[in-house]
């Protein structure tokens, strides 16, 4: 049987593929296939692409067309797209282009128009001791896990001043106890950040005496300033076995907070909620209204928006070392409870239920007796 011409054509064209880059004939064996999904789609429903469009990402190894490519990190590298996107930022002050991961994130107002900056850019706008709000050094962990406490003490009215920081972290060992940051909140202060510690770490070795002390002689105040808060940070690690029992724990916590608001509070010594405010506003035990606390932001009694800790924000700041001391004991009453009763039984608990768990550390039921919440 004779070939026509058409019928010739047809069994050419099978043999051949367009390039979805360029548009050119390649032979279908010849062709390399996208790794990359949302290729338009080559003849037959073919995609394939010609060894001049074909590219090999460095960075995830996926073949793509050269034009969806760029050069990176000084002309040293060829990433595609997506790659860029999810990996790579710019300096927000000199414009450099570098790993997001190798990036210092920047907050303060003032400092730069995007959010991150190169290490050359952040040491210029980093007061020295005085690290950027931002700051997030890798965490290094004191005393017997899994239950640690991280602790912000705010302190005001003397300074954000390089000299004082200096003095205080004196205290720290080279940053390996604690680190200072700024805080936009404050009017002339910053913000101690302690590294996550044991209870009993923070109780026994923790140096808070003497932070405590050495912030009064530079002028700092906390509680009497007016603008300082005590932030309780809980290891997540410690609510639960797993993500569902760790949620169910946070979910009584709040149910605590939201039960004993007025003998909480009276323990806190705020006299605003403004930071802090109880979160649960529904009037009944609900799911729903479980899935409103936590949804609720930042500024709530129990910050649940961190990837590894839950911060209790309830408390006034003070210098006063019985006082953080008392509430951090109180947070690991508060964490007990929750892990030892049901959700029912917290939501219908009396105070005289959480002081009876309280009672067995003399001197956090001194400070309690001493604040009228033990009657």
């Amino acid at each position: 049987m004779n070939t026509t011409q058409a019928e010739l054509e047809v069994a050419i064209s099978q043999l051949k593929a367009m390039c979805i880059g360029c548009g050119c004939d390649i032979p279908r064996g010849d062709g390399y296939s996208p790794s990359n999904v949302g290729y338009r789609p080559g003849s037959n429903g073919e995609e394939l692409l010609c060894a001049d469009c074909a590219i090999v990402c460095e960075n995830c190894s996926d073949t793509v067309d050269v034009s969806d490519t760029q050069s990176v990190l000084g002309h040293t590298a060829t990433w595609c797209d997506n790659c860029c996107d999810e990996y790579l930022c710019y300096c927000g002050d000199c414009g450099v282009q570098l790993l997001r991961e190798d990036s210092y994130y920047c907050e303060s107002v003032g400092h730069c128009d995007e959010s991150y900056l190169c290490e050359g850019c952040y040491s210029e706008h980093d007061n020295g001791s005085i690290h950027d709000y931002g700051y997030k050094p890798e965490p290094q962990f004191m005393g017997k896990g899994p239950r640690y406490f991280g602790v912000e003490l705010e302190i005001d009215g003397a300074g954000q001043n390089k000299d004082n920081a200096d003095e205080i972290l004196a205290h720290s060992k080279g940053e390996s106890l604690f680190y200072i940051k700024s805080d936009s909140s404050l009017e002339d202060g910053m913000e101690i950040v302690s590294h996550p510690c044991s209870l009993d770490y923070h109780l026994k070795s923790f140096p808070w005496d003497d932070i405590s002390r050495t912030a009064r002689s530079l002028g700092y105040k906390s509680h009497d300033a007016g603008t300082c808060g005590l932030h309780v940070h809980v290891s997540r690690r410690a609510l639960g076995h797993n993500y569902s029992a760790r949620e169910l724990t946070i979910s009584k916590l709040i149910i605590l907070l939201w039960r004993h608001w007025p003998n909480l509070y009276r323990f806190s010594r705020r006299s605003s909620d403004k930071w802090c405010h109880q979160q649960y506003s529904f009037d009944k035990l609900s799911r729903a209204g479980l899935v409103d606390a936590k949804a609720k932001g930042h500024s709530v009694a129990l910050n649940v928006d961190n990837a590894d800790t839950i911060e209790f924000r309830i408390f006034r700041g003070s210098l006063n070392t019985n006082t953080l001391r008392a509430a951090l004991k109180l947070v690991d009453v508060l964490v007990d409870v929750a892990l030892s009763h049901g959700i029912l039984w917290i939501a219908q608990s009396r105070w005289d239920d959480i002081l009876a768990e309280c009672r067995a550390d003399k001197n956090l039921w001194q400070y309690l007796t001493l604040k009228g919440l033990t009657r």
